[in-house]
Formats: structure tokens, C-alpha cells, sequence
């Protein structure tokens, strides 16, 4: 019976091991899919069509008496990957009017993506900091910077705060 003993403590270690680098493998991938979606976010945030300006602005004019119509156009912007909060925030810190401003009525695509880990990540909640650069065909590229955030709710990541 002694003889058993240290084959099952051996056991359990390594059961315990593999449990443990399945965590970590679950994890990296959860980061990644975090990742994906600020990435995603932040292209549509910084890119423009010709006509983004002029509904913009109609958006901003109706939600005088629509209070849906400046929801519905970000919506229509990044889909649901921002929530209530997330959507607010963008509004508040003005990140959506960054390439409106800098280029109006003018197709504007974002180039490259740069996402840096802010404090520490977890399996729930992600934050970075961004750098994006962006410009129309032909011109010189500006970067913008900010801050995102991002929440696992359902098994869906969404960005919560945007600066």
C-alpha cells in the first residue's frame, strides 16, 4: 500500500500541472480575443467614409429631439462591440469627431494599430493604451492616441471606456 502512495501524489502533480497550463493557454487566448476587438473598434473609430462627416452631423442635430438618432449612427460605426458605458465614454472623451475633424468629408482609412497592456490583465477586464495612425490616401498619416478598455460579459468582449 506505501508502494501506491507516491504514484498517486505523482499523479495528482501532474493532473494538477496540466490544469494549470490549460488556465494559461484559456487565458492567452482570452487576452488575444480582447485584443481582436479593441483592434476592431479602433479601425472603425478612425476610419471614414466621405459621407461619415455629413451623417455625423445630422446625427448630432437630430439627437436634439431623437435621442436615439447619435446612438443609432455609433451603432451603425462599431456594431455591439461598445457598451452603454463604452458608448458614452466616446461621446464625453470625443473620440468619434478625432478623423472627422482632422479630415472632413473625406475617406480616411486607419493604417496600423498599436495596443500596449495598461496595470494587469485578467480573464474579465483588459485595458491598453492605443496609438493609431490614419490618414486619406496620398496624405501624410497622423497618430492619435488613447486609452480602451474592455469587459468579458457573456462570453462577448466589449469596450467599457474610451479615451
Amino acid at each position: 500500500m506505501k508502494k501506491r502512495k507516491p504514484v498517486l501524489w505523482l499523479l495528482a502533480g501532474a493532473l494538477l500541472l496540466a490544469g494549470c497550463s490549460q488556465t494559461e493557454a484559456q487565458s492567452t487566448v482570452t487576452t488575444a480575443n480582447a485584443e481582436t476587438t479593441a483592434r476592431e473598434v479602433l479601425e472603425d473609430l478612425y476610419s471614414a467614409g466621405a459621407q461619415d462627416s455629413a451623417d455625423f452631423e445630422d446625427a448630432l442635430a437630430q439627437s436634439s429631439t431623437n435621442e436615439s438618432a447619435l446612438d443609432d449612427y455609433l451603432t451603425d460605426k462599431v456594431g455591439d462591440k461598445v457598451s452603454g458605458e463604452g458608448m458614452a465614454a466616446l461621446l464625453d472623451n470625443r473620440v468619434v469627431t478625432r478623423v472627422l475633424n482632422a479630415w472632413p468629408s473625406t475617406e480616411v482609412t486607419a493604417q496600423e494599430v498599436d495596443l500596449e497592456p495598461l496595470g494587469s490583465t485578467t480573464d474579465t477586464a483588459c485595458q491598453y493604451s492605443y496609438t493609431v495612425t490614419a490618414a486619406p490616401e496620398g496624405e501624410d498619416a497622423q497618430e492619435f492616441t488613447g486609452q480602451i478598455g474592455l469587459e468579458l460579459v457573456d462570453g462577448v468582449w466589449t469596450v467599457t471606456a474610451l479615451s
